[in-house]
């Protein structure tokens, strides 16, 4: 603080009354120091690099690849023994239901799908692409896990609506595996949803957002429906309809309805899509039209083959449904 001190002289002198002697009066002032300011440098944002994705399977699918080159793709699933090769038949008659993946005859048949990616998107049907394989829910009834195929996909189906034990029980068959919910995918979590799968030059993770059982009642039409039945292949008893953005939204909402678990997902009309489905659980009969199906899309990396990118994910967690 400083003092500033004023002196101030009255000099005026009043004939009347004389002059008057001069005054000193003294006036304090305070002033305050005002700091410096400070200048902060404009720093640009930084958006994160996002992660590149790198496949797993890339050697696999070579090796097999090199012994058999009908060889398209890989699935694998944590927590479950299905580790296999995909297939596809060239001569477009779905063999691979009763050959190996070195295509030999086996009544276990292989993992295959029904159109590779030039072929399905030739029949307007690509960005929906299926891949399936027998339950084979009688190898595990005899304890034969390796060859199980696609069965543990029910069992996948069980655990995540509060089931302890698989649902297969069929007079003297029934599959003894107590699940594991540690183990399996928990679809309440993130990477419960997310599975690696690469098919016909499409390496990404995919993100579960349906999943549901059929009865043995159930129309033969809706196997069609799910899987995009291209034109050219339908039965007589179905007309397929194009899959215009009507059609793809009116089929993302009828599978998110028919859901077993709420996913809290609605995936975008412009996203890539896979159906992945078996035989049921407890319908053998050749007329069971019983089948379980999940359905995945493209979520990493996100396509835009289609228009878009993937939708966002609800920010809700899941819960079973009954």
């Amino acid at each position: 603080m400083k003092k500033i001190v004023a002196f101030a002289m009255a000099a005026l002198c009043l004939l009347a009354v004389g002059c008057s002697q001069p005054s000193e009066e003294v006036i304090t002032i305070e002033t305050i120091n005002t700091p410096e300011p400070v200048i902060t440098p404009n720093v640009p944002e930084v958006t994160p690099t996002p992660e590149v994705f790198v496949p797993s399977y890339t050697e696999k699918i070579a090796e097999k690849k090199a012994k058999n080159d009908e060889t398209v793709g890989w699935i694998a699933i944590p927590g479950t023994v299905i580790d296999f090769p995909i297939m596809f038949d060239t001569k477009g008659e779905l063999a691979y239901y009763k050959l190996n993946d070195e295509r030999k005859e086996s009544e276990l048949g292989s993992v295959y799908c029904h159109f590779n990616v030039a072929s399905a998107d030739s029949m307007g049907v690509g960005q929906n692409l299926i891949v399936t394989a027998h339950n084979n829910r009688v190898a595990y009834s005899k304890g034969n896990y390796t060859n199980g195929f696609f069965h543990e996909l029910h069992h996948i189906q069980s655990v995540n609506t509060g089931k302890t034990n698989c649902g297969f029980d069929e007079n003297d068959r029934t599959c003894p595996v107590t699940l594991d919910a540690a183990t399996l995918p928990n679809f309440s979590t993130p990477e419960g949803r997310i599975w690696e799968i690469s098919l016909d030059g499409i390496d990404a993770e995919w993100e579960v957002w349906a999943m549901y059982e059929v009865k043995e009642d159930e129309p033969a039409k809706t196997l069609y429906y799910n899987t995009w039945w291209p034109a050219d292949y339908e039965p007589a008893d179905y007309e397929f309809e194009e899959p215009d953005e009507d059609f793809i939204k009116a089929w993302i909402d009828k599978q998110i309805s028919r859901s077993e678990y709420s996913f809290g997902t609605t995936p975008a009309v412009t996203d890539q899509f896979m159906t992945i489905y078996t035989c049921g659980d407890n319908h053998d009969s050749k007329n069971a039209q019983s089948r379980l199906y999940f359905f995945l899309r493209q979520v990493n990396p996100v396509s835009t083959k289609f228009g878009g990118a993937a939708a966002t994910t609800a920010a809700t967690e899941a819960a079973p449904q009954a």
